[in-house]
């Protein structure tokens, strides 16, 4: 005791002078936008930084699953570059049968697709907590933008919610605030997915009218009702079918397409029409 007595008589002007900046500090940044926004753009580089080291020691220890997985999505690829995208002879053609090539994402037949995807690699990714989270090594130099999708190879992945310089993070599935519109891949009655937080292989669908045919095993997929997922986007398997008698909706359960632990490349989707959608919300 007599000690710490005699440290804090040595030191009690460089101790108190440390106390009063770092105070000063936090009375800065939580009354100034500003120094705030600089404050938090450094951390969240800094966080960014940290997570890409952390995850390019990871990976090498995984380079022969990774290996796989990409030679699986490149297979896929192949496979959208032959059947997806071929020279049609549009005079040919009515436009229910380019809506049946295209879904929801056909806008005129020169130029049917409105999506870009940009690859970018998980840096962060957390799975255990109810608000989980997911930083991305792609940030506003980049073209990424607050509001865009994410999707994996297979599904899909959440929302871009932050964005720096050079890394941008991403409200994912596993998330209690995440939300998208879907529909079952055959039908054409929407509904929301969500997390119910409790299994991150599980999720719920709500709001189908119930009416709706569906049966176990029906793939849900996006609605591709908004700008930020293209319709048909795998979401997940139908599990359980529980009927709402007092409500006249389904209250469905799914199994996710992906297991977001491996989550390691994904694609943030670019609207190329988004500024012209967002001047006509109000």
């Amino acid at each position: 005791m007599r000690e710490i007595i005699r440290f804090l008589q040595r030191y009690i002007f460089p101790i108190t002078f440390i106390i009063c900046l770092l105070v000063s500090l936090i009375l800065l940044m939580r009354f100034n936008d500003y120094q705030r926004a600089v404050s938090n753009n450094f951390v969240n580089n800094f966080e960014g930084t940290i997570y890409e080291k952390r995850s390019d020691f990871t990976k090498y220890w995984q380079l022969g699953t990774i290996n796989k997985n990409l030679a699986e999505e490149n297979a896929m690829l192949r496979k959208m570059l032959m059947t997806s995208y071929r020279n049609y002879d549009i005079d040919t053609m009515d436009i229910d049968n380019l809506r049946t090539l295209y879904g929801s994402t056909f806008n005129n037949p020169e130029n049917p697709n409105i999506f870009n995807f940009i690859p970018a690699e998980v840096i962060y990714n957390s799975t255990n907590y109810n608000n989980n989270k997911i930083i991305i090594d792609k940030g506003k130099n980049d073209g990424i933008r607050e509001g865009m999708g994410v999707i994996s190879p297979t599904s899909v992945v959440g929302i871009v919610v932050k964005v720096t310089n050079n890394y941008a993070s991403i409200m994912p599935v596993l998330h209690s605030n995440f939300r998208v519109g879907v529909k079952p891949i055959s039908e054409k009655e929407y509904g929301t997915a969500s997390w119910h937080g409790n299994d991150f292989r599980t999720g719920n669908v709500v709001d189908l009218p119930s009416h709706t045919r569906l049966k176990i095993n029906d793939t849900i997929v996006t609605s591709g009702l908004s700008k930020i997922f293209p319709p048909n986007i795998p979401v997940g398997l139908v599990k359980n079918i529980k009927p709402k008698a007092s409500t006249g909706v389904l209250d469905v359960d799914i199994s996710f397409i992906d297991d977001y632990r491996k989550t390691t490349y994904v694609y943030v989707i670019d609207h190329i029409y988004s500024n012209q959608i967002d001047s006509l919300m109000y």
